[in-house]
């Protein structure tokens, strides 16, 4: 046998050994494989002492990838095959560590599946679609864990039109982009952050930005831009939700949008509405209706084009909105599935329903007047009185100066200072009490809402 011949011979047996290591290893670890087949496929990536998966695909098909905890992928992660056009619904789960990314289609090519990824552990980034292809897939994108960035199409170069949902549990350490970095986009997404990003954008950094987005934060970020950051151009209409910290700005962008400031949330620097026709409105709630009628007074007086307003000592700065909005809740006292509703009425004193079915029916109404005097009455006797009577609740001021309102068998209680819950009581003359009685000892309760028409 010639020498030539001997040597690819040997040739062949060192490759088809080495191949022979490598179908082992991804066995091992990958059931049935790395690779998937052009059918639908089911990937479990299991600890099983093998060498770690280098790069998981799913080749064509819906597929389902599973990456489970203690396994490391020292690549990335793909719903699809490389160099193909991907259009597989493909589910891909992370428990382990993925070094690489979590793509729902390919690295590359044009992906329009429908795909949902969710990271449980550790990844660089959750990718809907591809690295630089166009991404048109609507595609969904959970991250529970910790991950660098979260795009709902594609990374970069490629244009974003997918309608994407991208919801943040976790730690994002920079950015959550509705399409991408900077391909122009014009998907409708929705992004939810409930943990920690850097950065929230709707659309792209400076790609063209149409998408219609929402984006609601109920973590922590440092920015959100409705559209993009700088370069292109910004028309979409947004619907921007703030009920958690936006350390720096809102930057709705261009587009009619809306911005939504929420209870207690924070904004550290300005909103700013940008072109078109823009509303920011304050949904907040208290049980204390003066409380929210100052409110009401300063947001009815202040200039949509620009100013500064503070809420619950938070303060407000903005610019660039045509129009000022309020949704205004008084907090009921006590507790939802209670019998009866205890409200700080408009003006002062109590409103107490009794609550039939899904209604409430008023009960009894005590005045301000009727509260002093009560507290009068208690105090100089060091009994707990009565100032309340109906066939179907009772009201009492007890000798501790707390309030309670009971149904009229005894069967529930809510007891309450008047001033935490109402705000101070007006300074008006005490009505006389008629009859002292005492009161049975029993529970109180937590919050429902009705609707502010002060």
């Amino acid at each position: 046998m010639r020498a030539s011949t001997i040597a690819i011979i040997s040739l062949l047996l060192l490759l088809g050994a080495a191949f022979l290591t490598m179908v082992l290893s991804v066995q091992a670890d990958c059931v049935p494989g790395d690779y998937g087949t052009p059918g639908d496929d089911v990937i479990n990536c299991t600890t099983s002492g093998a060498p770690d998966a280098t790069e998981v695909f799913g080749e064509t098909g819906n597929d389902s990838i599973t990456i489970d905890t203690g396994v490391t992928v020292s690549n990335s992660v793909y719903g699809d095959a490389p160099g193909a056009t991907p259009s597989g619904n493909d589910t891909i789960v992370n428990n382990g560590s993925v070094n690489g990314g979590l793509y729902g289609d390919a690295s590359f090519a044009d992906g329009s599946g429908n795909d949902t990824i969710v990271n449980n552990g550790q990844t660089s980034a959750l990718i809907g679609d591809s690295f630089s292809g166009d991404g048109s897939g609507n595609d969904t994108l959970v991250n529970n864990g910790q991950t660098s960035n979260m795009y709902g199409d594609t990374v970069s170069g490629g244009s974003g039109s997918g309608s994407d949902t991208i919801t943040n549990n976790g730690a994002v350490n920079f950015g959550i982009y509705g399409d991408s970095i900077s391909g122009d986009s014009s998907g409708n997404d929705t992004i939810t952050n409930n943990g920690s990003v850097t950065t929230i954008v709707g659309d792209s950094i400076s790609g063209d930005s149409s998408g219609n987005d929402t984006i609601t934060n109920n973590g922590t970020t440092t920015n959100i831009y409705g559209d993009n950051l700088s370069g292109g151009s910004s028309s979409g209409s947004d619907t921007i939700t703030n009920n958690g910290v936006v350390v720096g700005d809102i930057d709705a962008g261009g587009g009619d949008d809306t911005v939504i400031i929420r209870g207690l949330s924070v904004v550290g620097d300005g909103i700013n509405g940008g072109d078109g026709f823009d509303t920011l409105t304050f949904d907040l709630s208290s049980t204390n209706p003066a409380e929210l009628q100052a409110i009401a007074q300063q947001i009815a007086a202040a200039n949509p084009a620009g100013g500064t307003i503070t809420i619950f000592g938070s303060t407000y700065n903005w610019l660039n909105f045509e129009q000022l909005t309020q949704i205004l809740t008084v907090l009921q006292g006590n507790g939802y599935g209670a019998p009866l509703a205890v409200f700080c009425a408009v003006g002062g004193g109590i409103d107490v329903y009794i609550v039939v079915g899904n209604r409430g029916l008023l009960s009894l109404r005590l005045t301000p007047g009727q509260i002093r005097g009560g507290l009068e009455q208690a105090f100089a006797t060091t009994s707990n009185v009565r100032i309340g009577l109906s066939t179907s609740a009772a009201f009492y001021v007890l000798s501790s100066g707390e309030l309670q309102a009971n149904t009229a068998d005894n069967s529930y209680a809510f007891r309450f200072f008047y001033e935490p819950l109402c705000g101070p009581l007006p300074d008006v003359p005490a009505e006389p009490v008629i009859t002292p009685e005492p009161v049975e000892e029993l529970p109180a309760n937590t919050i429902v809402n009705r609707p502010f028409s002060g």
